[in-house]
């Protein structure tokens, strides 16, 4: 040993120092102790045994970059010392440390001894699941025939791990008796397991092994499949002209014998299609070239494959089929899934096939996703549209159901009442709009329940049921609208509010006219304008309340309900509307006047009435009528009127000079004269101000 550093077990082994070597064992660098284990089992030395023992537990910790394998190289010498070994060995079966236990049990295969069975075959029922498959191998190893009933109980364990090596086990020791459970192992859910009971059987042999072996071909995993092929060739078995010999030739890569075998071949085909692990393109090939229609499905399937490459070579089989393709793609145009059907309906396109104008080329155009020639053939199409609202695609649905609205028949209307309760919201309102557009009155009480559906969560639903019952326009829809004035939305309320006026009618008006006193002036506002879409005149009281509305908007619409409805009754309410502090409200009331046939006169009325034309020099003429109403504009929120009105009255003191009406413009010309302020903006926020007028008074 050196006084300095490592110790140098080059030296140590030469020297055969089995002390040094075994002190080295226990030195704090594990590189240093893994190659002391390995010097030791080149020795050889049965001393040795007891300082390798330990070493078993020996987790490699204090190497770099990463732990050093004492324990395995512990392992492999005990198994080179050979015989001296045994004993201690399978004492060390029995430590209280698992890996102790697994390098123990690789040992003694390593080294091979009968003694080491029975041990050995305790230990297959080791707690620790690493243990066990070590102590399999083992007894693999040694090929004890003592082990084969304790192997094929292991074959059960719940460690796949354990089920894979007691099956390689069985395999190398050969005895027959393990055929039947090798071949129940062939169903274990790890493909692994499953090749390894392949490659045992193959090992083993017999005529008993040649039926689990032949089922073995249809197995999920490539890697089985082709396990299972070399296997029957080991046992000079000979494929036949059926779906067993077809997978076998697909294994094995002879796409032309699966092509010979012909109709039998179909199947085992079509589940490389599905599997993808094996030559799905020769696969697809062989299909076409078999050409028979029961190769069409699986064809079509593919053509619904996410790999662009797969879909291309499934279109070119079906085409190679030809005509005998047509009917099952035909067939395949109603398949419950949608992308099967898209994908029949290209391979017809390859085809040259060309759809009627009937329930089959409304399936086709469905399958396209061309719903707008499904709506061209009009009613043939409504029963293929009918099943496509139970499809799992929501897109599908919704379309089919946007079709059946477009077709427009009454037909349509059964299904698209059970559309609204699709589980899509999107569907459901596109059930709504389509039962509008048909505007058939046996929809207002599924439309009317379904508004009131507390799971109709989504605002523009309950918007479009709302237009969809005023476009139906039957009053039976009055009261349920009603109660809409009140939803939480104001884009539904306000088509509530639109709704009853479309609907119009006597029933109509009270609804509407409570809601002039609506918190929200949205409502308000498409109240006035319902009102005066109904046209009724008893609903001119409440329009003239409107005008005195808070909201200048409501006031506006109100005025224009009142001039659309044009009864003079309104005449009066208008006239006061003149005078209002908004320009838009006092220019619709105008409007309204102009409606009504009503003339303005010489008086300050009329003076309102031009302003709100725009005519200032019908104002200037009218003359000292105009002076007040003028002075009141000189302080209108709108800079426009200001100016305007002070033009007229400076236009005016001429000729009132010296007058008391003189007097009275002059008084204003402090007002009039003042520098005019316009400016828009600010640091936080965009702020406009509009003040002064700035014309020139001459005395």
């Amino acid at each position: 040993m050196s006084l300095f550093g490592p110790p140098n077990i080059a030296k140590l082994e030469a020297r055969r120092n089995i002390d040094g070597l075994t002190k080295a064992l226990t030195h704090k660098d594990a590189d240093v102790r893994k190659e002391a284990a390995a010097a030791l089992g080149r020795i050889g030395d049965p001393r040795a045994v007891p300082a390798l023992i330990t070493a078993l537990n020996d987790y490699g910790r204090g190497s770099r970059p990463r732990p050093a394998d004492v324990a395995g190289e512990a392992a492999a010498a005990l198994g080179g010392i050979g015989i001296p070994a045994i004993r201690p060995l399978i004492a060390a079966l029995n430590d209280g440390r698992w890996d102790v236990r697994k390098k123990a049990a690789i040992a003694l295969g390593t080294i091979g001894d009968p003694q080491a069975v029975q041990p050995l075959i305790t230990a297959l029922n080791d707690i620790e699941p690493f243990v066990r498959p070590a102590a399999a191998v083992a007894l693999g190893r040694i090929g004890d025939p003592r082990a084969v009933q304790p192997l094929i109980t292991a074959l059960n364990d719940e460690s796949w791990d354990m089920c894979k090596e007691a099956a390689v086990a069985l395999g190398t020791i050969g005895d027959p008796q393990a055929v039947p459970p090798l071949s129940t192992a062939l169903n274990h859910e790890y493909w692994d397991v499953r090749m390894k009971a392949v490659i045992a059987l193959g090992t083993i042999g017999g005529p008993q092994a040649v039926p689990p072996l032949i089922t073995a071909l249809n197995d999920e995993r490539w890697d089985v499949r082709e396990a299972a092929a070399g296997a029957l060739d080991m046992l000079h078995w000979s494929p036949g002209r059926d779906a067993t010999g077809a997978a076998y030739w697909m294994v094995q890569g002879d796409w032309d014998r699966c092509i010979e075998i012909g109709i039998p071949a179909i199947q085992p085909l079509a589940k490389v299609l599905n599997n993808q692990d094996l030559d799905w393109r020769r696969a697809a090939a062989a299909l076409g070239r078999i050409g028979d229609p029961q190769a069409v499905q699986p064809l079509i399937t593919a053509l619904n494959d996410q790999e662009p490459v797969v879909r291309e070579v499934a279109a070119e089989a079906l085409v190679v089929i030809g005509p005998a393709a047509v009917q099952p793609l035909i067939t395949a145009l109603n398949d419950r899934d949608w992308d099967v059907r898209k994908a029949a309906a290209g391979a017809l396109d390859m085809l040259h096939w060309s759809p009627g104008r009937d329930a089959t080329g409304a399936a086709y155009w469905m399958g396209k996703g061309n719903w707008d020639r499904c709506v061209k053939i009009g009613i043939p199409a409504i029963q293929p549209l009918t099943t496509a609202l139970n499809d799992e695609s929501f897109y599908v649905r919704r379309e089919a159901v946007r079709a059946l609205g477009k077709i427009g028949d009454s037909q349509a209307i059964p299904p698209l009442i059970t559309a609204l309760n699709d589980r899509d919201w999107d569907v459901r309102k596109a059930a709504v709009i389509a039962l509008g557009k048909i505007g058939d009155s046996q929809a207002i009480p599924p439309l009317i329940t379904a508004l009131n559906d507390q799971d109709w969560v989504k605002e523009d639903v309950r918007r479009e049921t709302i237009i969809a019952l005023g476009t139906i326009g039957d009053p039976q829809a009055i009261p349920a609208l009603v109660t809409a004035l009140n939803d939480e939305s104001w884009s539904v309320r306000r088509e509530a509010v639109h709704a009853l006026g479309t609907i119009g009618g006597p029933q109509a008006i009270p609804p509407l006219t409570t809601a002039l006193n609506h918190k929200d002036s949205d409502v308000r506002e498409a109240t006035v304008t319902a009102l005066g879409t109904i046209g009724a005149p008893h609903a001119i009281p409440a329009l003239t309340t409107a005008l005195n509305d808070q909201n200048f908007l409501v006031r506006r619409k109100a005025a224009d309900a009142l001039g659309t409805i044009g009864d003079p009754q309104a005449i009066p309410a208008l006239i006061t509307a003149l005078n209002d502090r908004n320009w838009f409200v006092r220019k619709a009331a105008v409007d309204a006047l102009d409606m009504l046939h009503w003339s303005p006169g010489r008086d300050a009325t009329g003076v309102a009435y031009w302003m709100g034309k725009g005519d200032w020099d019908r104002c200037v003429k009218i003359g000292i009528p105009a002076i007040q109403p003028l002075i009141t504009a000189l302080n209108d929120e709108r800079g426009g009127v200001r100016t305007a009105a002070a033009n007229s009255l400076v236009a005016m003191y001429s000729s009132f000079k010296g007058t008391e009406a003189g007097l009275q413009i002059l008084a204003t010309r402090d007002l009039i004269t003042a520098d005019r302020v316009s400016w828009t903006g600010s640091s936080d926020c965009c702020v406009h101000s509009d003040e002064g007028i700035g014309v020139h008074f001459p005395l």
